[in-house]
């Protein structure tokens, strides 16, 4: 099922329907079938595509999910608070690399973060959740050696190494918290899905959002005229989430 639900996500994102549609449409036209139809094809693929690579649109998918929780900034009101809980993204595990160059790039944005509010909240353990989706060290794991080098104390963290997801770490998080106070470190894209995961499983974290990826160069920045690979990739996180929304919503009412 875990799998299944990845497949069918890539196949609806929009990379994959705008090249499908080029693909058939060249083909069918080599084939001299349905000219019309294959003109057609090749156009709406590669307007597709050409569209949601300027910011300004992906921007619009963007932003409602970044927007929906400000930076945690204040930390002084979340005294009450045990843990600071940061879920895993991805990484690239390699022997000989330092564990901070083997998270990605989100993964590694949030453990800052989270290092950040643990350092501010004195009383807190750092709780690194991700387990070993494609890979065969837990994300969790490079994340806690990472943590380690950035100069975090052993004894101040705590691993969950066993979830595939979002919908997994929840439920085991909640496991290891139980009505212990949270703060939610994840990306600002991610948060609004990780939130109503966790209040599905009766818990009421402190959002941190990480990560920011909508924010728009001040002034009439060049790159808002030309279309570029990372905003397509900005559009396809956006519809992720959305669909996780909508999947983890009619669970949550079943």
């Amino acid at each position: 099922m875990f799998v299944l639900k990845k497949v069918i996500t890539l196949a609806l994102m929009p990379l994959s329907i705008g090249l499908a549609a080029v693909w058939v449409g060249v083909i069918c036209w080599w084939l001299n079938q349905k000219p019309k139809a294959a003109k057609l094809l090749v156009s709406g693929g590669v307007l597709l595509l050409t569209l949601l690579s300027f910011s300004g649109i992906a921007n619009r998918f963007i932003n409602p999910l970044e927007m929906c929780y400000p930076p945690l900034v204040d930390t002084t009101r979340h005294g009450q608070v045990k843990w600071v809980v940061v879920l895993a993204g991805g990484q690239t595990p390699e022997e000989g690399i330092p564990a901070n160059l083997q998270l990605g790039g989100s993964t590694l944005a949030r453990l800052v973060e989270g290092i950040r509010i643990q350092r501010a909240l004195s009383e807190t353990k750092l709780l690194l959740s991700g387990g070993a989706v494609f890979d065969a060290v837990p994300v969790a794991e490079t994340m806690a050696a990472a943590a380690l080098m950035l100069g975090v104390q052993p004894d101040r963290i705590e691993l969950e190494t066993l979830s595939r997801d979002t919908a997994e770490q929840a439920g085991r998080i909640r496991s290891i918290v139980r009505e212990e106070g949270v703060v939610l470190v994840t990306s600002a894209i991610h948060m609004p899905r990780s939130m109503q995961l966790f209040e599905q499983h009766g818990m009421r974290p402190v959002p941190a959002p990480a990560d920011f990826s909508g924010r728009e160069i001040p002034g009439s920045s060049p790159f808002r005229f030309f279309p570029r690979a990372s905003e397509l990739g900005k559009v396809e996180s956006a519809l992720h989430e959305y669909l996780g929304l909508a999947w983890s919503a009619v669970k949550g009412a079943m």
